[in-house]
């Protein structure tokens, strides 16, 4: 058996092609796009409205500082019709933690539930990202969301904000 460098090879005076080898590169080559492409990308923009609001301040207090952290649970509406529902109608809730570990840095630890659909987790250090805007990792969720990857994006607002999910969900999810 000789081997002359390409996908030949000699054996017995004849040549004999490797073609497995290029059949396997090619399929694998092929498979890694058809599994990308399954994946489903979801966008929910609410607007989020604190309901309940429940701080820890511990010293020197007044100011924010590490160990300080707030509790909270929101209603959360829509900003379009979506899930069967109007615009500016309550389609969820969320609740959650919120940790400083320094003055000016706060981890965040929450879910978001919209009946009938499914919950989304969310868990991080917040950073800000500009005009106002926090964003927070999207770990994984429930329901039709289970599996989401992905961030949380926050705006300004204590009250009030919009809470925007952008999110991927794996191949064969529901939503």
């Amino acid at each position: 058996m000789k081997v002359d460098g390409s996908t030949r090879v000699r054996h017995n005076g004849r040549i004999v092609r490797r073609f497995p080898i290029l059949i396997a590169i090619v399929l694998a080559a092929a498979l890694v796009p058809a599994a990308q492409a399954k994946t489903k990308t979801m966008t929910i923009t609410v607007q989020s409205q604190v309901r309940v609001s429940i701080p820890t301040d511990l010293p020197p207090k007044g100011k924010e500082n590490k160990g300080d952290y707030l509790k909270y649970q929101s209603l959360l509406f829509n900003t379009e019709a979506r899930f069967g529902k109007k615009k500016g109608v309550a389609v969820g809730w969320d609740k959650g933690t919120l940790t400083y570990l320094s003055a000016t840095v706060a981890r965040f630890s929450g879910a978001a539930f919209f009946p009938g659909q499914g919950s989304i987790k969310y868990k991080g250090v917040m950073k800000d990202i500009g005009n106002g805007n926090s964003s927070i990792r999207i770990v994984d969720g429930g329901g039709k969301f289970t599996g989401a990857r992905g961030v949380l994006i926050i705006g300004p607002g204590n009250e009030k904000a919009l809470n925007t999910f952008k999110f991927t969900l794996p191949t064969g999810a529901v939503a």
